[in-house]
């Protein structure tokens, strides 16, 4: 089921919808974006990000490209046949190396490999939803913190352990 949550801060701030089936992810990305003045509503299967994007309007969507119920052809079709969703920015979140053709076409963003690190995901929310007031802010805040704090050592996304490297099929450690 997706959830949403405005920010406390600022309700001026982009909508993002993250759609990912790792709830671990989801969560941390909540969390984050939420605290940076952002809005956020999250799925974590395919039909729910078609409901949230038709419920919600979102202004940019993080899509993992692996998800319950996201057969990549039926959901561009779908897609497609929603006004709304035409107009929002997808980008693709994955840890894999081949992303299906008929989702890469409903980007016009480079996909975002996983593991990933947290201000990428910022830095694209500000590049593609400039009008926000918080975007560009949250991007560069978190960074200024970050190498404060961690000395350039990158924050991973759960399931990544720091200095373990992809398999050469594109999966996900075990």
């Amino acid at each position: 089921m997706s959830r949403s949550r405005r920010a406390a801060t600022d309700s001026r701030g982009a909508h993002v919808l993250v759609a990912d089936d790792d709830p671990a992810l989801r969560d941390l990305l909540l969390d984050l974006l939420v605290g940076e003045g952002l809005r956020v509503t999250t799925a974590g299967n395919g039909d729910e990000v078609l409901t949230a994007v038709a419920d919600h309007a979102p202004d940019l969507v993080l899509l993992d490209v692996r998800m319950p119920r996201l057969e990549p052809d039926h959901f561009a079709c779908a897609w497609r046949a929603n006004p709304l969703a035409k107009r929002v920015p997808v980008v693709l979140v994955s840890a894999w190396h081949e992303i299906p053709e008929s989702l890469r076409a409903l980007s016009g963003v480079a996909p975002i490999a996983k593991p990933f690190d947290l201000t990428e995901i910022l830095d694209v929310i500000a590049r593609h939803c400039p009008s926000t007031p918080n975007a560009r802010r949250a991007a560069t805040g978190l960074a200024r913190r970050r190498s404060a704090r961690e000395l350039g050592t990158p924050r991973r996304a759960p399931g990544w352990p720091a200095g373990r490297a992809r398999s050469a099929g594109g999966t996900p450690p075990r």
